[in-house]
């Protein structure tokens, strides 16, 4: 089987440190008979001679650095559905997010890392760049298989820091010798002829290593001092720049020593190496030290500091200065090349074998062949935790406990224990257009066996927009998919869209839960204001990734809705019923005998027009009145609707006519437990739902329910518990009512129906929403 490798970079382009590595690993890695792909932003075209195994990665404009690293990897990740890599091998941002989470897909990783940069003296407006790279190192180092710093000093100061370990860590120094194979310079042209007029005239050439920066740690400028104190003992001296007029500032006293020589090809680099007679490398902090090692490996003897990665790759202990002074005094020594110094010349000499690239790169196709070894082994991929945002901005705020909120309730309380999930509850906030943490402690979210969201309580001072973006980038790289936005309410406040597009903007899946289309079909039973808000609704759910509806009826009606309105909805569609427990209640073991003289009902559900209260109370009051050797009771559960005033009249009035009814309003779920203990049986006579939860809530409680023919309700009724008529008719609802009252061997054979059908709870259903929404657009499906 042959070997396949991902090579990703920033950049691919000549004579960048990391760049070259990696492009000689490429070439190593194909001579050992593997195929290699190439992913990066920019490059050199010239650099690839198959260009179809080049991947460049568009980047959509205004993103930042995490952002970025989340586009890469998912653009990335896209690509890997028709193929995926054994190993992928990442030079650094922005595929730290892509090496992390490789694993979790069954793709190995390996990072080379050459370190990020000290931030001393780095201009104020690139300084968050940098400090932006650390937090993205700190954030993926532990969940990448392999990393490989380039020098101890890195390993010790930098990788096994960010890492938090020393697991997987391997130093694997840079080859030195790579310049030797560049393509001969002609020494007749440019700036080797120059050099030769330099040397002809009898100057002695200092080469300034690396390229100029008159700021950060590279400390360029400060070779001007240098060369001005070594002047002073040995005046002949040509310093050589690698730059261009304009880019370094060259002080007046120093205008006919110095040279810019540009940027030379790797060929015209190596001879200038070699007839150079001294390097200097003022860096103050080098992961590694490239120019430094290429120089030695070139005959060359260098001076540089005695820090960071210097005393790993200098040819000698003794080329190491501490200071400018130093540094100027040892320069004069070398460049009058007194005999006695010749042992130090011997050491330079002796350097060239060093730090073959044939060894690093042997060492780096070691690294390949054994991940992929344990790979192909059996050794498991790594998973985490999927990310889910929880709109419960309703639960988080209303004092009831209607249909929609419960089910947003208790479904969160149960994603946010699963195991496959990484749940955060957020509410919208309009006036910042963006979603923030639920800070409020339990609150009401937390009522009626919510969830404890314990998010919230970590934030402090934080603000809670800013603390959900941070959140987001937190997530578990050892979870292949990208985080999920879960809408479980309906939102009627005209925010639908905005909280689409906020989810979308933030890279995040998105699914709903779809209750019901009422508003749309039956809007003669709902508010102007419910209707006009829900069509907004509507619209946005259909664009959404993913829609799991209630029942097989709203599933339908949204097809329907889609078809109608000539909208092309997401394949990932389907039907998953609600339970039947009653909040965090325990199911009933044993029914109520058959009623007698006293025969209690109940009816849970909120007082609005489709729910037929007008019709039960009629059929009621009728029964009442022609059955006087019955104690009837009827008990109504439930929270006021919002603009229809006139069913609490309708229940005073029938009280007041000697009718015994009562409206409890909205209660707690022990509470419910009595009332449903104290029941014989239930009513749910609503003309047309999503659901319907009350009918199977009340099977839970080992109760029979009186409901609906039609519809969803006819749906659920189906499989026992249930006795359906015409709720439409009074006459047709009040002959049910009494045919359970009188009808014993019914009430029996329905109570026990109930007791013994196949129910959902909370927990089982929430596992099987979990589940889903931790499959969906996820490359690792193993796990579930």
């Amino acid at each position: 089987m042959v070997l396949r490798v991902q090579i990703c970079n920033e950049r691919f382009i000549s004579r960048f440190g990391v760049d070259r590595l990696l492009l000689l690993l490429a070439a190593h890695v194909e001579k050992q008979g593997a195929t290699v792909e190439y992913s990066c932003l920019r490059f050199e075209p010239t650099l690839f001679a198959d260009p179809s195994r080049l991947n460049p990665v568009p980047i959509p404009l205004g993103l930042d650095m995490q952002q970025t690293e989340a586009h890469v990897t998912s653009w990335v990740f896209g690509r890997w559905l028709s193929g995926k890599p054994d190993v992928v091998v990442c030079g650094g941002w922005p595929f730290f997010d892509l090496a992390a989470r490789a694993p979790s897909v069954g793709v190995r990783s390996i990072f080379i890392d050459a370190g990020a940069v000290p931030h001393d003296g780095f201009p104020s407006h690139l300084l968050p760049i940098q400090q932006e790279l650390r937090r993205i190192r700190a954030q993926t180092l532990p969940y990448i298989d392999r990393i490989l710093p380039i020098s101890e000093f890195i390993r010790l100061s930098q990788t096994e820091l960010d890492r938090c370990s020393n697991e997987g860590v391997r130093t694997v120094h840079l080859g030195a010798d790579h310049l030797l194979a560049a393509l001969p310079a002609n020494r007749e042209s440019g700036i080797l002829s120059k050099l030769l007029e330099i040397k002809n005239s009898g100057q002695k050439v200092v080469l300034l290593l690396g390229r100029f920066e008159d700021f950060g740690y590279k400390n360029s400028s400060r070779v001007f001092n240098v060369i001005k104190r070594a002047m002073s003992g040995f005046p002949n001296i040509q310093l050589l720049i690698l730059g261009k007029p304009g880019e370094v500032h060259i002080p007046l006293t120093l205008a006919g020593s110095v040279t810019l020589i540009g940027n030379p090809t790797d060929g015209e680099l190596l001879e200038l190496m070699r007839m150079a007679d001294l390097a200097i490398s003022m860096s103050l902090w080098e992961g590694f030290n490239l120019p430094l090692v290429e120089a030695q490996v070139a005959g060359c003897p260098v001076l540089a500091f005695n820090l960071a990665a210097h005393p790993e790759v200098i040819a000698d202990p003794w080329f190491l200065c501490e200071d400018e002074e130093e540094m100027a005094a040892k320069a004069i020594r070398i460049l009058a090349k007194a005999k006695n110094d010749k042992p130090l010349f011997d050491r330079v000499e002796a350097f060239k074998g060093r730090l073959p690239w044939e060894l690093t790169l042997s060492r780096y196709w070691d690294e390949v062949t054994s991940l992929v070894g344990t790979s192909r082994a059996g050794g498991q991929a790594k998973t985490g935790r999927r990310m889910v945002l929880v709109d419960v901005t309703n639960s988080a705020r209303d004092t009831g406990n209607s249909g929609v909120v419960r089910v947003a309730r208790q479904l969160s309380a149960v994603l946010i224990k699963h195991k496959l999930l990484d749940v955060i509850c957020v509410r919208w906030e309009p006036e910042r257009q963006a979603f923030a943490l639920v800070s409020d402690g339990v609150g009401l979210l937390g009522s009626f066996g919510g969830p404890y969201d314990p998010t919230g309580h970590f934030v402090g001072d934080i603000d809670t927009v800013v603390a959900v973006d941070r959140l987001l980038i937190a997530r578990s790289p050892h979870c292949a998919a990208p985080p999920l936005m879960l809408f479980p309410e309906v939102a009627l406040d005209g925010s639908a869209d905005a909280r689409f597009l906020w989810a979308k903007r933030n890279g995040l899946v998105t699914t709903s839960i779809l209750f019901d289309l009422i508003p749309v079909y039956h809007a003669q039973y709902c508010s102007e204001d419910v209707v006009t808000h829900y069509k907004s609704y509507i619209a946005t759910t259909l664009h959404m990734d993913a829609m799991l509806a209630i029942s097989e009826t709203s599933r339908s009606d949204f097809l329907r809705y889609a078809e109608e309105t000539g909208t092309k909805i997401t394949k990932h569609c389907r039907t998953e019923h609600l339970p039947a427990q009653l909040g965090q209640l325990g199911r009933a073991i044993s029914g109520k005998d058959a009623p007698a003289g006293e025969v209690r009902i109940l009816c849970v559900s909120t007082l609005e027009p489709r729910k037929n209260h007008q019709k039960l109370l009629e059929a009621f009051e009728s029964l009442v009145i022609r059955r006087p050797d019955k104690n009837f009771q009827l008990r109504l559960v439930g929270n006021l609707y919002a603009g229809r005033p006139e069913i609490p009249a309708m229940i005073m009035a029938a009280k007041d006519r000697g009718v015994s009814v009562e409206w409890l309003g909205v209660i707690s779920d022990e509470q419910m437990r009595a009332e449903y203990e104290a029941a014989h049986f239930s009513v749910y006579p609503s003309l047309f739902e999503g659901y319907g939860m009350p009918i199977v809530e009340s099977l839970w409680m080992g109760r029979p329910c009186l409901c609906s023919e039609d519809g969803v309700m006819g749906e659920l009724a189906r499989d026992g518990g249930c006795l359906t008529t015409n709720v439409k008719s009074a006459e047709d609802l009040e002959l049910a009512l009494e045919r359970l009252c009188d009808d014993a061997e019914l009430y029996e054979r329905l109570t026990k129906e109930a007791l013994m059908r196949p129910l959902d709870d909370w927990r089982s259903y929430g596992d099987k929403i979990a589940k889903f929404i931790y499959n969906l657009y996820n490359l690792d499906r193993a796990s579930v």
